[in-house]
């Protein structure tokens, strides 16, 4: 069996019924993504199941590096400095971008869903973001969702913040790092 057949098995084992996207991300861009250096998929797998050389995925994440704009967001100078970490302004200019990590895909199996938690899966992911920090610094992990209670205080009850609507509808959650 090739390694990419054995990706696509390992990618076949995961089920996400409540949001579809989920799934279509892990089908279609997470590969292409990695080949393109756009983000990195991680992969929680079933560790039985690899005892018996099968490859059963609990859950996923996928980390990238992104641009948050915070012009529109009409923050005080201050405010913008407490993001920033140093100063609101650059060469004399309010700060309008920051650089964060973001969390893209942050999902479990249906298959496993009470097998492993939520808080489990972000824990990986914000330790592997706090691994890419103590090498390149970064103070901020942002994380957009679909406008859903549950995953607003799910996330909220992690110490995200919400920040913003985006355009898409998706609601914008960031959690300083250091």
């Amino acid at each position: 069996m090739t390694s990419e057949s054995k990706l696509q098995e390992v990618i076949s084992s995961f089920y996400c019924t409540k949001n579809p996207d989920i799934k279509h991300f892990l089908e279609n861009r997470a590969v292409p993504f990695e080949q393109f250096s756009k983000s990195k998929t991680y992969f929680l797998m079933d560790e039985e199941q690899l005892l018996n050389k099968k490859y059963a995925v609990m859950a996923y994440f996928t980390v990238a590096l992104k641009v948050l704009k915070i012009a529109d967001l009409d923050l005080s100078n201050r405010a913008i400095k407490e993001l920033d970490g140093y100063s609101a302004k650059v060469s004399g200019e309010v700060i309008s971008e920051l650089p964060v990590y973001l969390i893209g895909q942050l999902a479990k199996n249906d298959t496993y869903k009470h097998d492993i938690s939520g808080n489990f899966v972000l824990e990986n992911a914000m330790s592997v973001i706090s691994a890419a920090q103590e090498k390149v610094g970064g103070r901020i992990v942002l994380i957009e969702c679909d406008n859903v209670e549950s995953l607003l205080r799910f996330y909220t009850n992690n110490a995200f913040h919400v920040i913003r609507e985006d355009s898409d509808k998706y609601i914008q959650l960031i959690r300083m790092i250091v």
